[in-house]
């Protein structure tokens, strides 16, 4: 068997003629003749025993090209590993030639690409800062400070964030109402009314006040037997209380912290230990995109839509619990063909960064059979001589 290579078309489809003849082609043909004699049989002959010139003839000008659709697979399969070669497709193959002395065939195929890589040693990316700045633990000290803000008795309502503590009755046409009648509840004024106007009513007021007013109820109220309706409100003011930012010194402090300073080493220790992770996160990634930029490939359109084909599936799995791709599309405002698009360049950012380092592991003749360690151990190296350069320099 011979082949004759008549391209790589841009590094990713390979194209060759395969040709067998002789007496390699007569051992092929005979085996054929066999197998097919087993469920054919010829009369006169014991089943496969009819030699090979009687059989074509019993069976006529479509034997050859019986035989030749019957004995392309292994062939190609041939061609491929003795080609050294990777497919990542169906191939088209053509018979060029098929009669008793030879058969010729053309295969395409899309194979895997082949890429080039500049150099991976050396090269730049930035890495954000993960040093801790007094600005950000004073930000964490005033978080802290809100989240444990003492409630105190005020004289009356001043502020936005104070809470006013009510009781409050309710008239329909002078006759209470169900659900209309509250006692102690709360009334923020950072929150939604409990009844039109309830808030305007109660600025400025003090322990003791009572207030009376009517009001009208909005038709889309869920309670139903006031809805659109107007009512009569009696409210007395129980207790106003101030949220009040407490003086930054040890005893804002609980006992997880010793002290204001032990605060500010423990806080700054957390916030270097995420800074830190996140930094390095982007260094990674911009470390990957450098190394993309020294790539030079063409990836076979088989090759991205089987990627894509991967990432569309694996997100349709992940949203089953949220509604599954319709409910997705419908949150995030985009149409099916944006999506597809999205996850097209994800799959074509993913091939790129394995052939790279693939390209790399072969450089450094990195051999795993896994793949995931492979490109692991490839990243590694081109990480390993990385320079690291601060954002915005």
């Amino acid at each position: 068997m011979k082949y004759e290579a008549i391209g790589l078309m841009n590094g990713c489809r390979a194209t060759w003629l395969t040709t067998v003849e002789g007496e390699e082609y007569l051992q092929l043909l005979e085996l054929y003749s066999q197998d097919v004699q087993k469920n054919q049989p010829i009369s006169g002959f014991r089943k496969g025993k009819a030699p090979l010139s009687v059989a074509a003839a019993a069976y006529g000008e479509r034997f050859y090209t019986d035989a030749a659709e019957a004995l392309m697979p292994a062939l190609y399969n041939r061609g491929v590993e003795d080609n050294g070669f990777t497919p990542v497709a169906q191939p088209t193959i053509q018979v060029i030639a098929c009669s008793q002395d030879l058969l010729c065939f053309r295969t395409d195929v899309d194979v895997y690409p082949r890429a080039s890589l500049g150099r991976y040693r050396g090269l730049e990316a930035e890495r954000p800062e993960d040093s801790v700045t007094e600005e950000e633990l004073q930000e964490e000290i005033e978080k802290f400070r809100e989240y444990h803000r003492e409630v105190l008795p005020a004289e009356k309502q001043e502020r936005e964030d104070d809470l006013v503590y009510i009781s409050l009755r309710g008239e329909l046409e002078g006759k209470p109402f169900p659900g209309g009648t509250l006692a102690g509840v709360l009334q923020r004024f950072d929150s939604k009314d409990l009844y039109p106007g309830l808030k305007d009513r109660l600025r400025g007021c003090k322990p003791g006040d009572v207030i009376r007013y009517e009001t009208l109820v909005p038709a889309d109220d869920p309670r139903q037997e006031i809805a659109g309706r107007r009512v009569t409100l009696n409210i007395k003011v129980e207790e106003v209380k101030e949220r009040r930012l407490r003086l930054v010194d040890d005893a804002l402090f609980p006992p997880a912290y010793a002290s204001l300073a032990d605060f500010k080493e423990k806080k700054g220790a957390e916030l270097h230990k995420i800074k830190k992770m996140r930094a390095d996160e982007a260094f990674d990634a911009n470390l990957r995109a450098a190394l993309l930029e020294q790539l030079t490939v063409n990836i076979p359109d088989s090759m991205i839509s089987q990627e894509t084909g991967r990432l569309l599936e694996n997100l349709s799995k992940n949203l089953n619990k949220e509604g599954g791709i319709t409910a997705y599309l419908k949150k995030s405002g985009l149409s099916a063909e944006e999506l597809g698009e999205k996850v097209k360049k994800l799959a074509i950012d993913e091939l790129k960064l394995m052939l790279a380092l693939d390209a790399v592991a072969e450089a450094e003749g990195i051999e795993e059979p896994d793949d995931e360690k492979r490109e692991k151990a490839a990243f590694a190296v081109v990480k390993e001589s990385a320079v690291r350069v601060p954002s915005g320099k």
